[in-house]
């Protein structure tokens, strides 16, 4: 079946799979593909509605395609796929990681990425540029990004916090280097600290080196993937511990 990605669609999906289970047909998560905030809705709904499912990473996806020949690529070949790779990797429901507070504090702190993002961009056009009139709105629109970002700021600080966020921000905010803004960004993007051991953190965060062995050749050592704003933020962090450390 084909639904529209509304309220009214998902609605739809949710009586299907209800006369799907009734007819004794076994239900071990519904799965869907990362794309970009779009599958935000469904991943609500099943959350809602109490069915299990699983947001399979984007990548992995593509790599089954191409381990099982599939060349084109139209939105009834990524359905039977995602099916196909549901199946043949066994997948379950996720566990839900983030609370409301978390996933809202996550959106702000993505938001102020892209408008310093902007504002770098901006910034470094300025530079180079020698058109008076491309400079004055270059200026104007970095004065309002300015705005935005301070704004953003100030609504990352009164976002309300739970009892056990307030307690992490408080105990991560105590080592060197880590503030608030740095604090929010782990509570917000890493929700697997405390629940998963270091070598896995760090592998998440982007920042393991990986092997890259054969017989007795030794190959460099490298990082990759991971969740690139948190190691951003995290290596900014690791700089000014360091150089707190050293003066």
């Amino acid at each position: 079946m084909q639904i529209e990605n509304t309220a009214k669609g998902l609605r739809r999906f949710i009586k299907a799979l209800e006369q799907f289970i009734r007819a004794g047909n076994p239900l071990s998560a519904v799965v869907c593909e990362a794309s970009g905030g779009y599958e935000r809705g469904l991943v609500l709904a099943m959350r809602k509605a109490e069915y299990p499912i699983h947001l399979a990473n984007a990548k992995k996806i593509r790599h089954f395609a191409k381990c099982k020949g599939y060349l084109a690529k139209t939105d009834k070949i990524d359905a039977k796929l995602i099916q196909e790779y549901g199946e043949t990797m066994k997948v379950q429901g996720d566990e839900p990681l983030l609370s409301d507070e978390q996933e809202q504090l996550g959106r702000l702190l993505k938001r102020r990425a892209q408008l310093l993002k902007d504002q770098q961009r901006d910034k470094n056009h300025l530079e180079h540029c020698s058109d008076a009139a491309i400079k004055r709105s270059l200026k104007a629109h970095i004065r309002w990004l300015d705005k935005e970002i301070a704004t953003i700021e100030k609504t990352i600080g009164k976002q309300p916090k739970t009892e056990a966020i307030q307690k992490t921000q408080t105990l991560l905010t105590s080592v060197s280097g880590v503030g608030s803004l740095t604090a929010s960004h782990i509570i917000a993007f890493l929700p697997e600290l405390g629940r998963c051991d270091h070598k896995s953190l760090a592998a998440l965060v982007g920042v393991a080196p990986f092997n890259h062995d054969s017989g007795k050749h030794k190959g460099e050592r490298f990082i990759q993937g991971g969740r690139a704003l948190l190691r951003r933020v995290l290596y900014m962090a690791a700089l000014s511990a360091a150089r707190c450390k050293r003066i």
